[in-house]
């Protein structure tokens, strides 16, 4: 008998150490955001901005990111090139409205993380981003760090997505592709960049 539960302790400790230590930690959406920028196809124009995280967390094994999970505030989107207060109101509402992202109706987008590639100095986020109902597949490029001192990551990176792909039809050469006739500076890319700068409150590990 003593040798069956030694032999079982054994085994248990040895599953165990495989499976190694796994940890779901929360991102600080207070001090987490989003940078964006959106230009015109064919001119030097553009806009850019924040738009906030409503909640988030990451899964973590062994030091290690492994799946997580960002919701995204559509209602917190912000302009911050233009110093307008008017110009700004008039610009953040557009693209809160239904010719875009319609976020009275689709308050929040979700980009899942599914797959973290780490290399020698960076590291790729593979997972799905959901907008208006619409979901594909995206790509960020990011650097992970960690404060030793608050037990913090920062992951800060960047991406870009087709806004076509999500229905957000405004003055899009893929929905109108006569509206370079009504002048060039009436096209707006489909191509929306990102730079994320994301950080967790203190984990264990």
């Amino acid at each position: 008998m003593k040798l069956i539960f030694s032999t079982f302790i054994a085994l248990l400790l040895t599953t165990t150490s495989a499976f190694g230590k796994s940890e779901k930690v929360l991102l600080d959406v207070t001090k987490s955001v989003i940078n964006w920028k959106g230009s015109k196809e064919f001119t030097n124009d553009f806009h850019k901005g924040t738009v906030a995280l409503k909640s988030g967390y990451v899964e973590m094994e062994n030091g290690m990111i492994t799946g997580g999970e960002i919701v995204i505030d559509m209602n917190k989107i912000e302009n911050t090139d233009l110093t307008d207060s008017a110009m700004k109101a008039k610009l953040v509402g557009h693209l809160q409205s239904a010719d875009f992202f319609d976020t009275q109706k689709f308050q929040t987008a979700t980009y899942k993380l599914k797959k973290a590639t780490k290399s020698a100095d960076a590291m790729m986020f593979e997972g799905d981003l959901t907008v208006k109902t619409k979901t594909n597949p995206m790509r960020i490029n990011t650097a992970v760090a960690k404060d030793k001192d608050s037990k913090v990551y920062t992951a800060k990176g960047t991406a870009d997505f087709d806004r076509s792909k999500y229905d957000v039809k405004y003055n899009s050469q893929s929905f109108f592709p006569d509206l370079i006739k009504t002048g060039k500076d009436k096209v707006i890319k489909n191509t929306i960049e990102l730079e994320f700068d994301l950080k967790t409150v203190a984990t264990n590990q």
